[in-house]
């Protein structure tokens, strides 16, 4: 798949902040002298899920970026997955994701939802309470319900702040 091929990135993916001009002079260095050792990854659609970094500094460098294909049941726990864990953010700043996080795994539920009511009662047997979005975003990222809760406050009165969280730049 060449980079023209990547049709878009996947909206929870533009929540993560991008690399500082720093980090990313230090990527496409690194990239020119060892190659792109981690792929971008892309879903069947060629929406790009991971490698917004990399795809940008193999850009720059004038190369194809290489991708690898992935089909996760939740695109956005996916996403989650792959940068809580190897970012150094903040509780605040995972907080402020966990919210963005929230629309999207509320969408996905109800595409999972809508398939299910598509399949006979007989088939689906007993089916258990879901869990809440806002509990499972929270428990990706590694913080309480209660911190998301604030997040959302933040995000109603004074939404301007909820960017500077994602960025780091306020708790």
């Amino acid at each position: 798949m060449s980079q023209q091929n990547i049709k878009s990135v996947h909206p929870f993916a533009d929540a993560f902040p991008m690399m500082t001009d720093q980090e990313m002079d230090r990527l496409v260095a690194d990239i020119h002298q060892h190659g792109q050792i981690e792929p971008c990854i892309v879903n069947k659609d060629g929406v790009l899920l991971d490698g917004r970094n990399r795809r940008a500094a193999c850009a720059h460098l004038g190369i194809e970026p290489r991708v690898r294909y992935v089909n996760p049941e939740s695109e956005t726990a996916f996403i989650l997955s792959l940068n809580v864990a190897r970012r150094h953010l903040t509780e605040s700043q995972r907080a402020a994701l966990a919210l963005k996080a929230v629309p999207h795994l509320k969408a996905e539920a109800k595409e999972r939802q809508r398939t299910l009511n598509n399949r006979s009662l007989e088939a689906r047997g007993p089916q258990a309470r879901a869990p809440q979005a806002r509990d499972l975003a929270a428990q990706a990222v590694g913080v309480s319900g209660r911190t998301v809760a604030r997040a959302e406050r933040v995000q109603r009165d004074a939404p301007e702040l909820l960017e500077e969280v994602t960025l780091g730049n306020l708790t």
